[in-house]
Order: C-alpha cells, then structure tokens, then sequence
C-alpha cells in the first residue's frame, strides 16, 4: 500500500513498515525463503502498537524442493498490544528452506493491518561461555590483521526469556543485558586494541 512494500518486513533496523491494502485486515501471508533448508525454534516481529498491529499469526512450512506448495501448518499464536519486540517459541521442528507466515488479523483497525518487522532464528549447537570468548578474539584479531573493512560491528545479545513462550524483548527492559553487554564490547575493545599493537 503506497510506499508501505512488502521489504520493509525484512530491515528489522528500518523505521519503515508495511501495510496491507485498505480494508485487507485478515489473512496477510508472506513466503519467506532461505538460502538453505533450516529448523526455526523462534519467530519475532514488531508493529507500531496500536488497533492496526498483528493480534495472531499462523506459521507454515513447505520441506519440499522449489515450487512445493504442501504447506504444513506449524502453529498458531496470539499477539499482545505493544509496540516492543514480541516472540514465539516454536513447539514443532521441522527442517525448510520455504516459510509462510499469515497476520491473521489485527487489534480492530478496519483500514490498514501494519507490521514493521520479522526476525526468524535458528538454532546453533550450545558452546561454553570460553569457547566464544575465544571465538569472537579470533575474528576481531583476523579482521584487524587482514584489514579487508571500513567499520567492524559486532552485535551481541542475551536473551533472558529463553523459556517463555510469548513475550516481549526490549531495549530496556533488562539491567543485566546492558552490563553483559558492556563487558563484551569491553572484552572485543581490549582485543582489538591488542590486534592492531601487533
């Protein structure tokens, strides 16, 4: 709907959204597809909060090669009101490379359905806290080393809502996601100062 594309979904960085066509406010669906066939154990997206964002959304895979359309519906969940990040936890396991997630519906608007983001996760094998410390060291000192970058990001995040099934994930809503935060950004500092001394 006018400049409100169907993109924006996927810049969880973005302010942008999108939004459905006036009057379209039920059954939304969208075919994500990855670059290789995963197992999703989270979904996350975010609205502006108000009777336009999602209230329930359904999840659905294809395990089939290019063009399956025998889509296996996975879950259904309702959505809260908020304009914080919101997750679901995945309850089925199933290995696709094609996903469709429906907006159902929203909180009563009945002009628009808007949603400003979608995050999917995939699980990776548990490693002890040293084994990423080690890790991130060795990619900074790498990309120090090698000099093939103009800025370095190195995202980190913990989640204290591991074993909820819906909830809201906020900038500030955990005092000790900021302090472990802190102390690895000042562990990655240390390391690449180390680095570039060499």
């Amino acid at each position: 709907y006018m400049n409100h594309e169907a993109s924006h979904l996927i810049d969880p960085t973005s302010v942008e959204y999108w939004a459905s066509l006036p009057g379209h406010t039920r059954e939304q669906a969208f075919v994500f597809e990855m670059d290789q066939a995963h197992v999703l154990n989270r979904v996350e997206w975010k609205d502006r909060g108000d009777g336009m964002g999602v209230a329930r959304l359904c999840l659905e895979a294809c395990p089939g090669g290019p063009g399956c359309e025998n889509w296996q519906k996975l879950d259904t969940w309702q959505a809260k009101q908020t304009a914080c990040w919101q997750e679901h936890l995945m309850n089925m396991a199933l290995r696709s490379r094609r996903w469709r997630l429906t907006f159902l519906n929203n909180h009563g608007d009945d002009n628009h359905l808007v949603v400003q983001a979608v995050r999917f996760f995939v699980p990776l094998p548990q490693t002890s806290p040293a084994h990423n410390t080690t890790h991130s060291q060795t990619i900074t000192r790498k990309l120090w080393k090698d000099l093939l970058f103009t800025d370095v990001e190195i995202l980190c995040r913990y989640d204290p809502t591991a074993n909820e099934d819906t909830s809201e994930v906020c900038d500030n809503d955990s005092s000790s996601t900021s302090s472990r935060l802190g102390r690895a950004a000042a562990a990655i500092a240390a390391t690449a100062a180390a680095a570039r001394a060499t």
